[in-house]
């Protein structure tokens, strides 16, 4: 099952980008993988401050804000995450940066869900990492 269309996948209180979902597959052993375009806002109330001579935008927002937000908008039964795993800042994010984040969940058994992350821009890693849940529904 493949899918393209566009979705306001934004998370109500945080101001993050309109983001586009591109691609939704599943595969036989019930892994899901998911292509989304996201653009950074230029006014991202996260980026006010930090820093004001070359804005630049905070890990931690693109973490929560951005990769959370998107599998909780995709996943919403999924829980809050228990732990972070092999996480990686490659490259500086900025305001206006067009992205394209690629998530990909499974479901060990005898586990919680787990879904692996790489956010890029122009082809290039800035941000990579997986996200291990407690548990939840699909």
């Amino acid at each position: 099952m493949s899918t393209a269309a566009n979705h306001k996948l934004a998370s109500g209180a945080s101001e993050v980008a309109w983001a586009t979902l591109v691609e939704l597959s599943r595969d036989a052993s019930g892994r899901e993988t998911c292509r989304l375009s996201i653009r950074i806002p230029d006014d991202w109330e996260y980026v006010r401050g930090h820093f004001p001579q070359v804005a630049v935008v905070p890990g931690a927002a693109l973490l929560i804000e951005v990769v959370r937000a998107r599998v909780h908008a995709l996943w919403p039964a999924i829980g809050e995450p228990r732990a972070v795993r092999r996480l990686k800042f490659k490259r500086v994010v900025s305001p206006g940066d067009a992205l394209e984040l690629e998530l990909e969940r499974r479901d060990p058994a005898g586990d919680g869900p787990r879904v692996r992350f790489q956010l890029t821009r122009a082809g290039e890693p800035c941000c990579t990492g997986e996200l291990r849940f407690a548990g939840g529904a699909s």
